[in-house]
């Protein structure tokens, strides 16, 4: 019996989207962010204080 408002807008996306998630598992799907190929699914590595400008 919460009574959420406006500013608990996150929290109703997350409960959404973990609900989704849950129903691609049992439906036997991936959930969204799951990624299983190993060529795409490396690790960035984030250096404190290092700048990081885009490759074009």
């Amino acid at each position: 019996m919460e009574h959420l408002g406006s500013s608990d807008e996150g929290v109703i996306l997350l409960r959404k989207l973990d609900r989704e998630a849950m129903e691609d598992a049992r439906a036997g799907r991936d959930p969204r962010g799951v990624v299983r190929d190993p060529e795409k699914n490396s690790m960035i590595e984030i250096i404190p204080g290092e700048v990081v400008t885009p490759v074009s």
